[in-house]
Formats: C-alpha cells, sequence, structure tokens
C-alpha cells in the first residue's frame, strides 16, 4: 500500500475509532513511559504519516509523527490489518495496530 493510500485509510479508521494498541508498544518498553491511554490520545492527535525506513521495519507499517503533552517528540509505528471479530457480518474489519512507540528524550 501506498503512502497516499495509507494515509486515506488511517484517517478514516481513526475517525471511527478502529485503534488496538499492542502491549509490546507500552508494557514491554516501561521505560518510554507511555500508557495505553497515552498512546491512543497521541494518534488520534496531530501528527504526519511517513514510510516506515527503519531497518528492522514491519512489512507495510508507517511511522506516525506526533507531540505528546510535554511537546517531546513521538514515533507510533502503525499498521493497518484485518481483525477477526466473532459476531460481525463480514467476519473481520480492517483497524489500525499500534506496534511500538518511540519518544525522544528531552534536553
Amino acid at each position: 500500500m501506498g503512502l497516499d493510500e495509507f494515509r486515506k485509510k488511517f484517517f478514516a479508521l481513526r475517525g471511527q475509532n478502529k485503534v488496538q494498541v499492542k502491549k509490546h508498544a507500552w508494557r514491554d518498553h516501561p521505560k518510554r513511559n507511555f500508557t495505553e491511554i497515552e498512546i491512543l490520545n497521541i494518534v488520534r492527535g496531530i501528527g504526519q504519516i511517513r514510510p516506515n525506513v527503519a531497518a528492522t521495519a514491519l512489512p507495510g507499517s508507517f511511522v506516525f509523527h506526533a507531540k505528546d503533552d510535554d511537546d517531546a517528540d513521538c514515533e507510533i509505528v502503525v499498521l493497518i490489518e484485518e481483525v477477526a471479530i466473532s459476531g460481525h457480518p463480514q467476519g473481520a474489519s480492517e483497524w489500525i495496530i499500534i506496534c511500538s512507540a518511540y519518544r525522544q528524550d528531552k534536553v
């Protein structure tokens, strides 16, 4: 999926509140001082979507660049995936999946 198509889907799904945070994004890295709610609030705020060009990037992932409440730069790695939902008429629906979150240390 290209950047333009990803942006379009990202903002549409975000507007529908279809966002899931993997526990790896906040629980596996307590030194980053994120909570699940804080990550959700950052993703719901103002930011830019860019390609994920990291050497260890997940295929199909992008990075949401934003600021936290303390004005520190944050990078949130996001995917758009089909998620199976029991009882859903179509069986699955696209969701934003937050894989990891990074916060730049303030100097």
